[in-house]
């Protein structure tokens, strides 16, 4: 089947998803569509009768977005979340370019017919739209494109926060050596004043990291400013302010809820950012280069999600958007056997591999929405139980991140050339 019918077949059953939770929203109690997409909705209303979008409570992102959604209100309530259908198909079919891999069966279900993708898009979560974004800026990094990357990555953070992380390992990726080659290599190996200020120099004035940077922080700034010219600090407020203090205790996978719920202050919430901080930013150096940009972004956004302190389902769409892209690097096939030394290993992300990862995961997931479930319905006092299933599913996120890093570095060649660097 060629690549196209993929995307039109992929488009297709995200429709049909669409329909389907029409139906059951008009006939269950059970609603299909998520609670998010009902207060995107109610902002777009409250914005299309002349007022502001953070009238509704709980509305917590930019007023662009309410903006998109103005057709909810105008045209029909389902125009949004075949939108978000649309940019999920358009996210996956980059996704699958990127990765080289169009004939890949594995692949393709990842990026086209993935049901955890499919349904979260067609419930009304926005995450689409920043994933499409997010593929689209890491694509114009490794075409060349640096002022198309900066504007678009601008974009993506505006309507989400997590993608300023990727500005890091994209900023120092561009340079003009090769991919594989990392920015910091060329930097002094003894201890001169004069040296070291001149590498700095220029490793800071190289014209691409110029470009990029100045078009990023430029295209961020007009966004931001336009915002809040119109709708002031509430808008700072809420948009991106509140995530720094927010503190849920309930419909939360992340191990930090019971300190919370123990704690009930924010205090521990800006504490807990520390460490999470510190692995992204050591994640973005080590894999700064044009060659490790996909696997760098993918790294640095799993760790966001799985140290956050706030964690939902659509969290995961963040860094899954971005795996496919990066599967070839972990199939153990990058270096022929001419290039492997005697002692060399090659670790291989064979199916089973990752079906049996996967298949621990959702284990952990199933065992935190049975201790919900008793919380939520029965009302059962479980908070210690789903702290439990929290720590499971944390320390299972851990393995994976470690699986996925050891695969990468050992068939990209990295782990031998570290070795050489360390004698």
């Amino acid at each position: 089947m060629k690549l196209m019918y993929h995307f039109y077949l992929a488009l297709l059953l995200r429709l049909l998803l669409v329909i389907y939770g029409e139906w059951q929203d008009a006939n269950f109690n059970v609603s299909y569509t998520d609670v998010d997409y009902h207060v995107f909705t109610d902002a777009a209303r409250y914005m299309s009768s002349g007022g502001s979008p953070y009238q509704r409570s709980t509305y917590r992102y930019p007023p662009i977005l309410a903006a998109i959604l103005l057709p909810n209100i105008w045209v029909h309530r389902s125009f949004g979340k075949i939108l978000f259908a649309t940019f999920d198909v358009i996210a996956g079919g980059l996704g699958v370019l990127m990765s080289g891999c169009t004939q890949s069966k594995i692949t393709l279900f990842l990026c086209l017919y993935s049901p955890l993708n499919a349904v979260i898009s067609t419930r009304g979560s926005a995450d689409s739209l920043s994933s499409a974004l997010v593929i689209s800026s890491i694509m114009a990094v490794g075409q060349g494109h640096v002022v198309a990357a900066g504007v678009v990555l601008a974009l993506a953070a505006h309507l989400r926060v997590y993608p300023i992380l990727f500005v890091l390992p994209m900023w120092l990726s561009l340079t003009g050596d090769e991919a594989s080659i990392h920015p910091l290599k060329a930097c002094p190996q003894i201890l001169c004043i004069r040296k070291w200020l001149s590498f700095i120099y220029s490793f800071i004035t190289e014209p691409q990291r110029c470009y990029f940077l100045v078009t990023f922080m430029s295209s961020l700034a007009i966004l931001t400013t336009a915002s809040y010219a119109v709708y002031g600090h509430e808008f700072l407020q809420e948009s991106y302010l509140y995530h720094f203090t927010r503190v849920d205790i309930r419909h939360n996978f992340s191990v930090n809820f019971y300190m919370f719920l123990l704690s009930g202050n924010i205090l521990p919430s800006i504490i807990s950012f520390l460490p999470q901080l510190i692995v992204i930013v050591l994640l973005g150096v080590k894999y700064g280069t044009r060659k490790d940009l996909p696997f760098a972004c993918f790294c640095q956004v799993y760790i966001f999600v799985v140290f956050n302190k706030v964690i939902t389902a659509q969290y995961f769409i963040w860094p899954l958007s971005i795996f496919p892209i990066v599967t070839p690097m972990l199939r153990g096939n990058q270096r022929s056997s001419s290039q492997l030394g005697a002692n060399d290993t090659v670790y291989s992300c064979t199916l089973n591999k990752f079906v049996l990862r996967v298949g621990q995961w959702l284990l952990s997931v199933a065992l935190w929405l049975y201790s919900a479930y008793n919380l939520e319905f029965l009302g059962l006092n479980t908070f210690f139980y789903i702290w439990t299933c929290s720590l499971m599913l944390f320390g299972t996120n851990v393995f994976i991140i470690k699986e996925l890093v050891k695969c990468y570095d050992c068939n990209t060649g990295r782990k031998e050339l570290l070795q050489q660097k360390s004698q």
